[in-house]
């Protein structure tokens, strides 16, 4: 049997019973059956005195298995990716037992796998948010943890991380790559700096468009600008679907497609009839076509 109790926040001990789980109501055939959610019904009275109580899951020999966090810091960007040299503000909204916390919440951002317990924390504004500034100096992959309250645990090492208890992001910094934007903009460099890394990670794509084809590629410059246009990146059909194109590397592309665009429009036809025609297009229809023997 377990039993449900509810302690008040400490320095405080008053502890109080407020429900016992039989084990029917969480053995295998309950928990097939519920997903293992089990409904404790309260009353209105016992309701509210909960609302500022800790609850805590207690076996029949004293062993605790579950205890409440009251706090949660939930990041607004789980994701982040950054150019290098980039700044960021990351907001990150802080929840006491579900409700938005009010200001002054402590929330400490730490570094995962640091090795010294350093870290970042800051407070929340009235509206329970907090905001992290960040910065982009190299290309990176970081995983960023948020702990609410005033007694982090430092540091947060990988053996440690429990992604049950701590919310977290990753931050995703891609090398800027000059190097690379300032190449001369032939089939050979876009080729094997920009587009063979997809080509070989991605041969779907070959049902589409064949990225070590010169000819293709060009004919279909104004489409991949498109894909891969940046104003695109939330989109489902941003290309690179990895979304780790560098600036380096869309600077020689897209150089590369502006020779190729130029060329088009003077010996075909003008920009005005290719942009009608490639509004026209029906690419469920293109993709059907070249997937045919």
């Amino acid at each position: 049997m377990l039993t449900l109790t509810a302690a008040d926040p400490p320095p405080a001990v008053a502890i109080m019973e407020v429900a016992q789980i039989q084990p029917d109501q969480y053995d295998q055939a309950a928990y097939e059956a519920t997903s293992g959610i089990i409904d404790i019904p309260l009353n209105p009275g016992t309701a509210e005195l909960l609302k500022n109580m800790n609850l805590s899951l207690v076996g029949g020999d004293g062993t605790k298995y579950l205890d409440e966090a009251p706090l949660r810091a939930i990041p607004s960007e789980p994701n982040l990716y950054l150019n290098e040299g980039d700044t960021h503000i990351t907001t990150v909204r802080v929840f006491d037992r579900g409700v938005p916390a009010g200001p002054g919440v402590n929330v400490t951002m730490s570094e995962l796998g640091a090795g010294q317990n350093t870290g970042v924390t800051l407070s929340t504004d009235a509206t329970g948010i907090v905001r992290f500034p960040l910065s982009a100096t190299q290309g990176s992959v970081t995983g960023l943890v948020f702990q609410p309250g005033d007694n982090p645990k430092l540091p947060v090492t990988n053996r440690a991380f429990d992604t049950q208890t701590y919310t977290y992001m990753y931050l995703r910094v891609l090398p800027a790559e000059a190097d690379i934007g300032a190449m001369d903009p032939t089939w050979d460099n876009v080729h094997n700096f920009v587009l063979s890394n997809w080509e070989a990670m991605a041969p779907c794509m070959d049902n589409w468009l064949l990225l070590g084809d010169e000819h293709q590629v060009k004919s279909y410059a104004n489409v991949i600008r498109k894909l891969t246009d940046p104003a695109n990146f939330e989109l489902f059909r941003f290309m690179p679907v990895t979304r780790d194109m560098t600036i380096g590397q869309r600077t020689l592309l897209y150089n590369f497609l502006n020779d190729a665009i130029v060329t088009k429009a003077v010996v075909g036809a003008s920009p005005g009839l290719m942009a009608k025609a490639e509004a026209g297009r029906d690419f469920d229809k293109l993709s059907r076509s070249m997937r045919a023997p």
